[in-house]
């Protein structure tokens, strides 16, 4: 029977417990009952567990005369560097130094030794069994003596039991077993020896039959080592059969030769982390198990899982796939299908072509929450009449045809889709066109005439109101003479557009600098509206002789028919007209008139306008 059975037979009444030292040499019989496994207790609690491993030693003796020593070998290694003999002016002196030179030496294998006296104690620097027995030679010159004991005493635990002290426990529960024959018994010892902290491993080779092996229990933690089917370059191990495991045991798991790699998989009853197979290679390849009701649950692994973009999105992390990549869309259309995980997360889209068809781009595969795309739309198509869908937003026929759209797109499981945001990169492109915002306040239209401006209340109405700030109509800064003589001359005129003045108390101001010459030159100077005089100096100073001059006339609205100007004529020295008209019979609101500076004079040169201009005012 296995192991695992027997176990469960221990002290239940039937057959014999026994109690054997290393070798299977049975010490005890013991009948398997509750008194008998006590008594086979008390054998595994006083003298069973491996209490630890022993290094070999052996002892130099000097021991009479005077002279050097040349050489000190173990197992035919010198022991320290032959180079120099070993001096010294007495024997504990010699002894003291050739411990030094021990210890200051690596040999293969490596000693350490200590002296006291005419004795030197040397150990071997690690515990094995392997160099027990070894001779130990002393050669020295002169009349030196002295004697040596040959290395002994080294033991290596690999087992349940220590092999100086401990005892091994075998059940045989059948009612026909024997005492002193262990026929049919069964070793427990890993289940019953309470293992110290300073135990040494036992590390068991298992092969794989079929992605299977079967182990067996040796204590809380077991280390195994898996060797590939018939010596395969790589094999599988997909189930673990345990043998006397109880919950919570720990299997650490390594390859017994790199040339032949294990791949540990989650095809039967071993649960890996994130579901990454694990392969074996050098000892540095490891993982550790635990138990747990038939089944083995990795704990940690090493080498640990790499921070692969499949890891990450397996412990529900959204790692995009880095870099870009760049799909020149095509005439014809089609879908273009992008995966988590398996697509880049930076999508470039470019085409310069005339679509004869629509083309999608949108979501596949298992995506988790925090996915996200940003596909970055370069393209210069022409739709004509098809559709570019973007993770669910249509682009219009501008942002196809100008590019510069990025859309971004996240997944959310509430949802079970993406939510999409899409921006704008306006850089030398015309707002209204790219972003079709003209088409944002149908409901409010156009203004009526030019320079209006949007206005709105607080509580979000808006409107077309006239602008509040002055307005340039027009400006002259030329010095400009009469072109002809004893007539009407218009030096200057401005037409003010229809519906300039649009409401009541408009104002329209229009200002006239001038000079006129030195002479006795009558010398008339007007303005007049649609050919209307509104000012005139000949009432007030017919013949100004050398006088700087300023006109300014103010237009206001009274009705969408009547105009009242009332204007200033001043001569510098003191000569100032004020005059009043008013202007009726027009259609402000439909037709345009003009704004005039006129001069009759008997010589070109009798008056020059030396600069004019005409804003508009508003209430």
């Amino acid at each position: 029977m296995s192991a695992a059975t027997e176990i469960a037979k221990y002290g239940k009444g039937t057959g014999y417990i026994y109690i054997t030292d290393v070798n299977d040499n049975i010490v005890a019989n013991i009948e398997n009952n509750p008194l008998g496994k006590e008594q086979a207790d008390r054998f595994v609690i006083a003298s069973a567990p491996i209490s630890g491993n022993i290094t070999a030693s052996c002892v130099v003796e000097l021991t009479s005369g005077s002279g050097t020593i040349t050489n000190l070998t173990i197992g035919g290694v010198s022991v320290f560097d032959t180079s120099s003999a070993i001096t010294g002016g007495s024997l504990s002196v010699l002894a003291t130094n050739l411990a030094a030179g021990i210890n200051s030496y690596l040999s293969t294998p490596d000693f350490t030794a200590t002296a006291d006296g005419e004795k030197v104690y040397i150990f071997l620097s690690v515990p094995s069994e392997a160099y027990n027995g070894d001779a130990v030679v002393l050669t020295t010159s002169g009349t030196l003596a002295g004697s040596t004991t040959s290395l002994e005493g080294g033991t290596l635990n690999t087992g349940t039991i220590d092999k100086s002290t401990g005892y091994k426990v075998y059940i045989n529960s059948n009612v026909s077993a024997v005492a002193g024959d262990l026929t049919g018994a069964s070793d427990v010892s890993s289940y019953v020896v309470r293992k110290p902290a300073n135990a040494a491993s036992e590390i068991s080779n298992y092969t794989i039959a079929s992605g299977t092996i079967t182990v067996t229990r040796k204590s809380l933690i077991t280390e195994i080592t898996v060797d590939t089917q018939g010596g395969a370059g790589t094999d599988d191990l997909d189930d673990i059969v345990s043998d006397g495991f109880n919950e919570g045991d720990i299997l650490i798991v390594r390859g017994l030769d790199n040339s032949k790699v294990t791949t540990v998989t989650e095809s039967g009853n071993i649960n890996l982390a994130n579901n990454v197979t694990f392969d074996t290679g050098t000892k540095d390849n490891v993982i550790t198990l635990q138990y747990f009701s038939g089944d083995w649950y990795e704990m940690f692994r090493s080498p640990g899982l790499a921070l692969t973009v499949a890891n990450l999105r397996s412990a529900g992390i959204p790692q995009p796939v880095s870099g870009t990549n760049t799909t020149a869309l095509t005439a014809g259309g089609g879908t273009i299908n992008l995966t988590p995980g398996t697509d880049e997360g930076y999508q470039i889209i470019t085409g310069s072509v005339t679509l004869s068809s629509s083309w999608t781009i949108q979501g596949a595969g298992s995506p988790i929450d925090g996915d996200t795309f940003v596909v970055d739309y370069r393209g210069t198509i022409t739709a004509s009449g098809n559709n570019v869908t973007i993770f669910g937003i249509a682009l219009t026929d501008t942002q196809i045809l100008e590019g510069n759209v990025k859309v971004t797109a996240v997944y959310d499981s509430t949802l079970a889709g993406y939510r999409s945001f899409i921006e704008l990169n306006t850089n030398s492109q015309d707002l209204v066109n790219t972003t079709d915002l003209a088409t944002k306040e149908d409901d409010l239209g156009n203004p009526a005439v030019d320079g209006y401006v949007l206005s709105s209340t607080t509580g979000g109405v808006r409107s077309w109101v006239r602008n509040s700030a002055d307005i340039v109509q027009g400006t002259n800064s030329a010095s400009l003479n009469a072109g002809v003589t004893g007539t009407d001359d218009t030096l200057t005129a401005y037409t003010i557009p229809a519906g300039t003045w649009a409401g009541l108390g408009d104002v329209i101001e229009t200002v006239h600098f001038g000079v006129t010459a030195a002479n006795a030159n009558n010398k008339t100077i007007k303005i007049e509206f649609d050919g209307t005089p509104v000012a005139n100096n000949a009432s007030f100073l017919a013949a100004p002789n050398a006088r700087n001059f300023i006109i300014t006339t103010k237009f206001l609205r009274t009705s969408s028919s009547i105009l009242k100007a009332i204007s200033v004529f001043d001569f510098g020295g003191g000569d100032c007209e004020v005059t009043f008209t008013e202007l009726t019979g027009l259609d402000l609101d439909n037709n345009a008139y003009a704004i005039a500076f006129v001069l009759n004079v008997t010589s070109i040169s009798d008056v020059t306008m030396e600069a004019a201009n005409a804003t508009r005012q508003i209430r």
